[in-house]
């Protein structure tokens, strides 16, 4: 019996690690192997955050990487500082519009005709959804936070 090997291509360039991958496949025994390829983006995410946290972490790295605690002590004092640089606003909450709105532009819509129904686990969430997304000329744009 083949064992199968499922390789998920997650990267439409084609770079490293699926260069050294295609070059492991050709010295598999193929007697032994089946490998399969998936090149469509297939994840859900649930873990969905608030604003806020979006927010915040838009800024993490810079303030961890900065080091800089005696003039901002806390990730809050750094988002202060530097917000309306990054968003063009020093409110906080149009800056978490901003920020959810700058991620939903990077999200795909599910299509049910390329991927089938939505797994069982996510029946609950989607019959009373914490957020809805919002679209336009089928695009998503952002999200409704209420």
């Amino acid at each position: 019996m083949k064992c199968n090997i499922l390789y998920v291509i997650d990267n439409i360039e084609f770079g490293g690690g699926e260069r050294v991958f295609s070059q492991v496949i050709r010295g598999l025994n193929k007697e032994r192997f089946n490998v399969l390829f998936w090149y469509e983006p297939y994840s859900f995410h649930v873990n969905i955050k608030l604003g806020r946290q979006m927010l915040l972490r838009y800024f993490w790295d810079a303030w961890l990487g900065l080091k800089d605690y005696k003039r901002f002590p806390t990730i809050e004092d750094y988002v202060n500082d530097k917000i309306e640089e990054a968003f063009g606003t020093k409110s906080w909450e149009e800056a978490q519009r901003i920020c959810v709105q700058r991620a939903c532009q990077n999200y795909i819509p599910y299509n049910p005709d390329l991927f089938g129904p939505y797994p069982d686990l996510l029946k609950a969430y989607l019959e009373s959804p914490k957020y809805r997304l919002k679209y336009k000329d089928g695009k998503i744009v952002g999200r409704d936070e209420d």
